[in-house]
């Protein structure tokens, strides 16, 4: 059976999609960030988008949630790639899945065409995405946690509350001192690092 070509144009227009939709959800993290309240606010998310997408500077303000989580997602996925081609295995490009969900992505995945043999190289192609994605993750958290901030009660306010990973917990242990992860406003790098995790 003959390879289907790559479809590179597919690629980009999935990844410029996914890069609007995060943006997006990135500008209203960045906004309610800036405005102290919880990073998922119904009360106001609903209904702010079409006024908060009128301003130049929330598109901009977006792009710090943004440009994080795809590079974080590119590097996971480009680890798996880049695996696949050191070993000879026939895999596509990464796709993107842009969604306007509460993180703006559904992920990325790529496609393996050849089969997999050896348990040592499905090892070394499922490890690879998983590591490389956290050389991202790792260096986003530390700035992203430095820069969020401690607003007290303000997972009270949340709408949605979400756990905090040991590993976000022992950062802010050490980049924020003496504050609780209930009182900590992450800042919106923070909150792709740690959709990232």
């Amino acid at each position: 059976m003959p390879r289907s070509p790559q479809r590179y144009w597919l690629h980009l227009l999935l990844f410029l999609l996914t890069l609007l939709t995060t943006t997006v959800i990135g500008a209203r993290l960045a906004e309610n960030f800036d405005a102290n309240r919880p990073a998922i606010y119904l009360a106001e998310d609903l209904v702010a988008y079409h006024r908060l997408l009128s301003r130049p500077e929330a598109w901009l303000a977006g792009l710090a949630y943004s440009l994080t989580l795809l590079a974080i997602l590119l590097a996971h996925e480009m680890g798996h790639y880049l695996t696949c081609r050191r070993y000879g295995l026939d895999a596509t490009l990464p796709y993107f899945i842009p969604f306007p969900s509460v993180i703006g992505t559904l992920g990325a995945f790529i496609r393996i065409r050849s089969p997999i043999y050896y348990r040592r190289v499905l090892f070394d192609v499922g490890i690879a995405g998983p590591l490389a994605g956290f050389a991202v993750v790792l260096p986003a958290a530390v700035y992203g946690i430095w820069s969020s901030k401690v607003v007290p009660g303000i997972s009270a306010q949340a709408d949605l509350r979400f756990g905090t990973p040991l590993f976000f917990r022992i950062l802010q242990g050490l980049l924020i001192p003496g504050a609780s992860p209930a009182d900590i406003a992450l800042h919106p790098v923070a909150q792709a690092a740690w959709v990232g995790v």
